[in-house]
C-alpha cells in the first residue's frame, strides 16, 4: 500500500490494527460526497446537512 508508512509492509500485526481502526471509523462515521459550485449557497447546504438542521429547525 502506497500511502501506508513502510513498517506497516513489515509488520502483519501493525496493519491488521490499523485496518481495523480504519474499518470502524468508516463504518461509523457519515462520509458525504456533493458536487456543487463553491458558492455561499453550497456552503450553507453543507453545513445544515453535516450539523442535521432541518427546514423546521430553522424557525
Amino acid at each position: 500500500h502506497p500511502s501506508c508508512p513502510p513498517d506497516f509492509a513489515y509488520s502483519d500485526e501493525l496493519y491488521d490494527s490499523i485496518s481495523g481502526v480504519l474499518s470502524i471509523l468508516l463504518s461509523t462515521v457519515p462520509v458525504y460526497h456533493l458536487a456543487c459550485l463553491p458558492n455561499a449557497a453550497a456552503a450553507r447546504l453543507s453545513y445544515e446537512t453535516i450539523f442535521g438542521i432541518c427546514e423546521k429547525d430553522k424557525k
